[in-house]
């Protein structure tokens, strides 16, 4: 019987761990490549605010108040990811119903019908009235007013799961490369534990950073008197976008900007955007108010 060479572990072990090690620098080198790529919104002037860009695979938080145009801002990245850029997309709406937005969108020409007709824009409805019908029918009897009673820990977390297990597999179906979740808000109020508010929270964006799409989810910015109030999503998140509306001499101006968007070299003013027939336009050379006293 031919003796083991007592060497030969020694002798190949070294070529092992180097040949892993090339192999790793080579997959760290692909991710690099793939950090560094931007997506473009399409947006008017919104691009050139960003520094060209979303970092590819992130999932950035598009926040303000009522009125302010975060969900056209949203859906106009959706459709212009599919129109002009061939990347599929998926809208999660927990507010309004998938009729309103259609409707809503075709009022500054996006057709959202058509999109969804080729299967290159899917819409999960998670809306109030949608989970409110999901559960009438398993129960039976009850009135509307004892649905509101029923959510208790083992419905929220049904509901939570669900979600995040529809997120993936709509994401793997149609091969989405953009998400916008819609808004964050009234799913974490859901919550009134604060400590399982944060772990949800991060649960949500870490299931949606798992898709590896681009993605924007929108919350409503809360302001106390005290100015505005940070949020845990805003730690969460790989970038934050606020939409406002400022007032100035008895008009009221739309302005955009963004606070942080990681590894890009973005604009750090804010810069006055509007809603039109065709959605939002950033300005991103001019500002919000005039120098002039």
């Amino acid at each position: 019987m031919e003796k083991e060479d007592p060497t030969r572990s020694r002798i190949d072990y070294p070529y092992i761990r180097l040949s892993e090690g090339i192999q790793n620098m080579a997959k760290m080198e692909e991710r690099r490549l793939v950090d560094n790529e931007l997506v473009r919104t399409g947006i008017d002037g919104l691009d050139k605010v960003l520094g060209g860009g979303i970092p590819r695979g992130r999932c950035v938080l598009v926040m303000g108040g009522p009125g302010t145009g975060k969900t056209t801002l949203c859906l106009q990245f959706l459709y212009n990811g599919a129109v002009e850029f061939g990347e599929n997309g998926i809208y999660i709406t927990l507010q309004e119903s998938p009729e309103h937005i259609r409707k809503d969108m075709l009022k500054i020409g996006l057709d959202f019908e058509i999109l969804e007709e080729e299967d290159r824009l899917r819409i999960i409805d998670y809306s109030a009235s949608a989970y409110l019908s999901s559960i009438s029918e398993r129960v039976v009897g009850y009135s509307s007013e004892s649905f509101l009673q029923m959510e208790k820990s083992e419905e929220m977390a049904e509901k939570f799961g669900n979600l995040i297990k529809s997120i993936k597999e709509t994401a793997r179906e149609i091969q989405a490369q953009r998400i916008v979740l819609d808004p964050i808000t009234g799913l974490m109020f859901q919550e009134p534990d604060p400590i399982m508010r944060r772990i949800k929270t991060h649960g949500l964006f870490q299931a949606i950073n798992e898709t590896g799409c681009t993605s924007l989810v929108v919350s409503e910015a809360r302001v106390s008197e005290a100015g505005r109030d940070y949020q845990a999503e805003e730690y969460f998140a790989n970038g934050v976008i606020l939409l406002q509306n400022f007032g100035e001499r008895g008009t009221v101006v739309r302005g955009i900007s963004v606070l942080k968007m990681r590894g890009v070299a973005h604009d750090l003013q804010p810069r006055p955007c509007q809603i039109g027939k065709k959605g939002i336009i950033v300005f991103p050379d001019e500002k919000i108010f005039s120098e002039k006293g």
